[in-house]
């Protein structure tokens, strides 16, 4: 025969909670474009492939193995991850006001130094 155990509340909740946390991570998208997705391996091919579905590039980075393009598409800031080898997307990324305002914090810092 079967005995069932009592199940505490917080063993209950766990699964609540790592279904929270798994939906809060998920990426954002931009229409017509999607992680995955293959745009180009050169700046020159991002940005023309990024302002075609009518986003605004606002500036281009390029770092060790991807670009990171920052763009507005329908009044919303995106930062999109491109991986420099495959022409990938690895991320896109709504950017909000407090990332912009943290990073502009420490470029006054890294300036008084």
């Amino acid at each position: 025969m079967y005995k069932l155990l009592p199940l505490s509340a917080a063993a209950l909740a766990v699964p609540l909670i790592a279904g929270l946390v798994l939906t809060s991570t998920a990426q954002a998208s931009i229409p017509g474009v999607n992680t995955g997705d293959a745009i180009g391996t050169s700046e020159a091919e991002i940005v023309a492939a990024l302002e075609a579905l009518g986003a605004t590039i606002d500036e281009v980075e390029v770092e060790e193995n991807e670009i990171e393009v920052e763009l507005t598409f329908d009044g919303v800031a995106y930062e999109v991850e491109v991986d420099i080898t495959t022409g990938q997307i690895a991320e896109i990324e709504v950017e909000d006001d407090e990332d912009e305002e943290d990073d502009d914090d420490n470029d006054e810092e890294n300036d008084d130094n």
